[in-house]
Order: structure tokens, then C-alpha cells, then sequence
């Protein structure tokens, strides 16, 4: 792609997730977001001498399901690695991870431009640790160290560097971030450090890769997409002022949105790279690839896109529903009891969804309104039985009481109705659009919808609505226009 006219832009990407399991990657140890510092750390995690790693096997399992996904071709011998570095966050001095023989290769993801579809390839998808987490206080100038995050298991996804722009990058990581939700091996945060984000740019005036820069530890899309634009331009300019653009790594500074040196590009040989002594080659079988891939869920893009086609939804409902797996279970479960799914949708989103989220211990599952009760209470909407505002009623108050039926708070929010009474309104308002009857009893059936709205603002709301249409028609059927009466 051609960047300001002449140059032409090559990102790559680096991407860490972390895993969702229950203990971490080498250690029995959980693997809790949010806990206080340094209560999530055992001898192994440590690193403390004669520890022996133990390697989870889910972790094994989330690594092929996402190889799979993205067309990888997954090694049935990979090995893992000491890297080593000195930083104060990695207690062994050392960072477990997977080098020359990592457990996938490649792969690639699709991404969805304007109607145009990308290709960016995957070089590797590798194992690792994660390390520890630097606290700085700028207030006391002091630092301190929590390592609840040492030894959390991550997956390192490394493209090639086909992504053209900071647009594509920020798609690139939305589908993957899509991706691994589906498959329920990591939620994705961003903003809690479950998905970080390294680009690798480069610059140059032909075809070929420029001196690439590294912009480290992006934890948004927004600042992975300011980042990339910033360093784009800085490059470019370089380049213009026939000045050199150096192999380095830098840091992004959201408050003044520019990049800062952090230090000369380290290569391989800078870490070392060594055998893991203590953990054996990883050996995968076939029946293991083929059991994962027979349990590989339904990707969300993919959800979406068979909701909008089977059930005619908008992209908005269809992406709002299918992000969680169990609201998307209890819309379709709604769906096969009443066959009205733009409603249920919008019921959903609307009502069931901000209770939930107001409601710490409520969920979709343990939900007061079951999918066959919003199914009924749709269907009585679609019936004429009830309107809207009996429908809303009805709903709120078996979200809070559960010892009536909805037939029976049907009953007792109609059986109030006086048909009497309710004859007396109709007649009174067609009195006072004579000219419209006429025209309704002359085949403009239309107009019921306009009686319909003027008797709906004199007359109780709870009303029962089929009850109002089956007066008015035949009022309106019975009206005289010979004496300006309606009959009795």
C-alpha cells in the first residue's frame, strides 16, 4: 500500500494472550485477574532452586484450537525455551517460552476492510509465561513488584508483516479478539492485559522492508492505531530529511501521543536461547488434534452472520446477541417457542440485558424470565391480547415476584376492563370524526389505526388491546350516518 504518495508501509504484529484456566501455566497456582498483589504465587512460580515445572495440559489444548482456527499447521514435536533477560518482573532470570520449534506455524486470519478482504499471514503461534508486573508510584518514587502474573500462561501470535495500515492492525486484532472469545480461551480484555499488542513498523521508499522500529506493550486498539500513525509519520519524515531510521524498540506515550525510544532493538542472540532442561519435547498425536477440532465452537463472526441470514436481524442485534453464548443460546431457545425473532432480539437488549448488568448476581442462566416466558409474553403482543404496556408490566413484575403465572397476572390486569364503559369511550369518539367513519365504511380500512390511537389516549392503558379493536369494529360497522348515531 502507498503511504503519503511515495512510501509504502509494512506492519507486523505480535500479539500475547492470556490463557483462561484455572491454574497457571507450570504451577497448581490460580490464574485470578484482579486479586491482591503477590497472593497468587507458589515456590515454582518463583522460581526458587529444585522447583520442577508441570506443564497444563489445557493450555496445550487452547494452543491447537486456536492453531486450527487460524489454518496453522500444528507441530506434532514442539520444544520449549529459556529466555533469558534480567528485568525485575522475571523472578527466575529467565522466561519459559517456545523458540526455533514452536506448536504452530503457518496460519493466517482474514480481515474485513470496506468489503475487501485481507490476507495476513501467520508466521508462529508459540507457548510462554508470562512475567510479573512493575508498579511505579510517581508520588513516592517508588517501585514495586507484583508477581501474581508470573508463570500466567500466554499464547504469542507473530504475523508477517503484511498489515499496510493502522486501520488494518486495529481490524486485525478486533477479529482475533473475536476469535479467542469464541473459543472461550481468553476474554479478551484488552483493558485488564488479557490481549497486548507489540507493532513492528517499517518504511520505505520501494517494495522492500524498511528499518523496522517496535512499539511495545499497546494494551487498546486506540492507542495501537495512534501509535502506528505517529511512527508511520515519524518515519516518513526521517526518510525526507535523509536521516536514518534506527532498529529500536519504543514506548508509547499516550498523554503526549508520541513514541519513545526505550532501547536498541535486541535480537535472538541478545536473550540466549537455551533448551528448557526441565520439560520434555511436546508430543501431540492425531486423536488429539482430531477431539479438539471436533469440539471447536461457533466462531461469533460466524454466528452473526447466520443470524442476519436465518432470522433476518440487523448486524447490530445479530453482534450484540451473539458476543455471549448463552444470551445467543436463550435468544434462539425463544425463538423456537415464538417465531418472532426481531422482537425477541430487541426484548433481549433492551430489558433482559440491563438487568443482568445491574444485577451482579443475576445471568442469563439464572435469569427470572425464562426464554418461554418472554416467548408468551411476544406472542400475547403478536395476539392483540395485550399491548406494549401491559407486556412491560407484566415483565417487571415477575422479574421481582415469582408466585404468579403470567396467565394469572393476565387476568388481573384485564378483568378489570369495563366493557361498558369501554363502549361509551368508542362511541364518544367517533362522534367526533364523523368524516373519517365515513370514509373507513367506504373501504379506507386504514383508518383504524387512527381511531385506534385516539381511543389508546382516553382509555386505560392495561386495556386489553383485542378487546378495544373487536368494539371499534364493530361500532364502526354499525355506525348511522343518517342520524349521526351509533348503534347500541
Amino acid at each position: 500500500m502507498k503511504t503519503h504518495n511515495l512510501y509504502n508501509t509494512f506492519i507486523g504484529i505480535e500479539c500475547h494472550i492470556q490463557l483462561k484456566t484455572n491454574s497457571k501455566l507450570f504451577s497448581s497456582t490460580p490464574n485470578k485477574f484482579g486479586c491482591l498483589p503477590n497472593t497468587n504465587i507458589d515456590i515454582i512460580d518463583c522460581g526458587l532452586p529444585g522447583t520442577l515445572p508441570t506443564l497444563n495440559k489445557i493450555v496445550v489444548n487452547h494452543a491447537i484450537a486456536l492453531g486450527l482456527i487460524l489454518k496453522c499447521d500444528i507441530n506434532k514435536t514442539s520444544i520449549f525455551a529459556r529466555k533469558h533477560y534480567f528485568y525485575p518482573d522475571l523472578p527466575k532470570g529467565y522466561q519459559i517460552t517456545q523458540f526455533d520449534k514452536p506448536i504452530c506455524e503457518n496460519g493466517f486470519i482474514n480481515i474485513i476492510n470496506n468489503n475487501k478482504t485481507s490476507k495476513i499471514n501467520i508466521t508462529r503461534i508459540h507457548i510462554e509465561e508470562d512475567a510479573g508486573k512493575n508498579i511505579h508510584s510517581h508520588k513516592t518514587h517508588t517501585s514495586y513488584i507484583d508477581f501474581n502474573r508470573a508463570g500466567v500462561p500466554l499464547l504469542e501470535i507473530v504475523t508477517k508483516p503484511d498489515i499496510k495500515s493502522a486501520n488494518e492492525a486495529v481490524l486485525f486484532i478486533k477479529t482475533l479478539q473475536s476469535i479467542v472469545r469464541s473459543l472461550e480461551i481468553s476474554d479478551g480484555n484488552m483493558e485488564n492485559g488479557s490481549i497486548r499488542t507489540d507493532a513492528n513498523i517499517s518504511v520505505s521508499i520501494n517494495n522492500q522492508l524498511g528499518t523496522k522500529t517496535e512499539i511495545k506493550n499497546l494494551n487498546s486498539t486506540k492507542f495501537l492505531e495512534q501509535s502506528i500513525n505517529f511512527e508511520i509519520t515519524r518515519q516518513i519524515n526521517n526518510l525526507k530529511n535523509r536521516k536514518k531510521n534506527n532498529q529500536e524498540t519504543r514506548l508509547w506515550d499516550p498523554s503526549l501521543q508520541i513514541s519513545k525510544i526505550m532501547r536498541t532493538k535486541d535480537n535472538a542472540h541478545d536473550y540466549k536461547y537455551l533448551p528448557e532442561p526441565d520439560l520434555l519435547p511436546l508430543i501431540i498425536n492425531n486423536t488429539t488434534i482430531k477431539n479438539i477440532k471436533k469440539n471447536i465452537p461457533e466462531l461469533i463472526n460466524e454466528k452473526i452472520a447466520r443470524f442476519e441470514q436465518n432470522f433476518k436481524l440487523n448486524n447490530y442485534n445479530s453482534t450484540i446477541i451473539a458476543q455471549n453464548k448463552h444470551i445467543s443460546h436463550y435468544f434462539e431457545q425463544t425463538v423456537k417457542q415464538h417465531n418472532n425473532p426481531k422482537s425477541i432480539a430487541n426484548w433481549i437488549i433492551n430489558y433482559i440485558m440491563p438487568h443482568i448488568k445491574n444485577n451482579k448476581n443475576i445471568n442469563i442462566n439464572n435469569h427470572p424470565i425464562k426464554s418461554h416466558m418472554l416467548a408468551k409474553i411476544i406472542c400475547l403482543i403478536d395476539n392483540n391480547t395485550i399491548n406494549n404496556h401491559s407486556a412491560k408490566k407484566i415483565f417487571t413484575y415477575l422479574l421481582n415476584k415469582k408466585n404468579k403465572t403470567i396467565t394469572e397476572l393476565l387476568n388481573e390486569f384485564t378483568t378489570n376492563d369495563n366493557t361498558n364503559e369501554l363502549n361509551k369511550q368508542i362511541r364518544f369518539i367517533l362522534k367526533q370524526y364523523p368524516k373519517e367513519v365515513k370514509k373507513y365504511q367506504l373501504g379506507k380500512t386504514k383508518l383504524l389505526g387512527f381511531f385506534m390511537g385516539k381511543i389508546i389516549q382516553h382509555i386505560n392503558k392495561n386495556t386489553n388491546t383485542k378487546m378495544i379493536i373487536n368494539i371499534l369494529k364493530e361500532q364502526l360497522k354499525n355506525y348511522q350516518h343518517s342520524t349521526n348515531k351509533l348503534s347500541t
